[in-house]
């Protein structure tokens, strides 16, 4: 799911400690040591072009995971088959041990690891590769990750109040902070949906991107639509742009609308 947010601000410095890590050996090593292989398919979704009132297919999305939510992966693919963006997520007790990135089309990969008490950021374009990080706090997300934060903290959205969150944005090689709050209720298939509006805290960032829309169920146990960019560039005009979709989720296994994760607590 998830690029989210791309931010204007510039990279500065890096870790010392972590040059060897990072520039020498690839991104891949996040999820090199395997296991990735034994994922269980759990979800798809159909990534449209924002805006074509779901007319133009971008992507087909796919979700795996293991039996305790701890592995991730997420697959973009163009409708020629062409595999476009893969994530790759790995938690410790629930939160961010590695996440990795590799943007296929436009040859650029990403790396987000946590350095014992510091985030530290890897991003490869063009052969080269820069570096950062800073500290890493509480309440990091990466990704699709993101969503059950938003479940953790369902009880106080449903009162009305805001939620902030820490993003990491790995093609800036930093953190912003986003504000979660609902927007709307409405009438689906199934039952009343609520529309979740999520954009940056800061004033001079949200005047220039685009608001992120996710639709849960009232219960917010699933998740039924993403509106916002995704992790695949685009090539616009001999340039990679990110992509502003319209994605529709269905469970794999049942068949049916809506994502629901494993072993999330949703806050009652």
């Amino acid at each position: 799911m998830t690029a989210l947010i791309e931010d204007r601000f510039g990279w500065v410095g890096f870790v010392l400690i972590c040059v060897l890590e990072l520039v020498l050996l690839p991104a891949q090593r996040a999820f090199a040591a395997g296991g990735w292989d034994e994922l269980t398919l759990f979800a798809t979704g159909t990534m449209y072009e924002a805006g074509s009132n779901r007319k133009n297919v971008w992507y087909q999305w796919t979700l795996s995971t293991n039996e305790d939510g701890s592995r991730r992966s997420t697959e973009y693919i163009t409708p020629d088959g062409e595999l476009a963006a893969s994530e790759y997520v790995l938690l410790e007790n629930g939160e961010l041990e590695e996440y990795t990135v590799l943007e296929h089309t436009a040859g650029r990969k990403a790396l987000v690891r946590r350095v014992e008490d510091k985030v530290v950021f890897s991003y490869t374009k063009d052969g080269h590769t820069e570096t950062r990080s800073e500290d890493y706090g509480e309440g990091l997300v990466v990704g699709q990750t993101l969503i059950p934060y938003i479940q953790s903290h369902w009880k106080r959205l449903m009162r009305d109040e805001d939620v902030r969150v820490r993003f990491a944005i790995f093609r800036r090689l930093r953190t912003i902070w986003l504000k979660i709050q609902k927007e709307d209720e409405e009438e689906g298939d199934g039952g009343k949906r609520v529309l979740l509006k999520i954009r940056p805290r800061s004033l001079i960032l949200s005047a220039f991107v685009k608001p992120i829309y996710l639709t849960f169920s009232r219960d917010g146990r699933t998740v039924y639509n993403f509106i916002g960019r995704t992790i695949p560039l685009r090539l616009v005009n001999g340039s990679w742009k990110p992509a502003r979709v319209d994605g529709i989720f269905r469970d794999a296994g049942q068949d049916r609308l809506g994502l629901t994760l494993p072993n999330v607590a949703v806050s009652e």
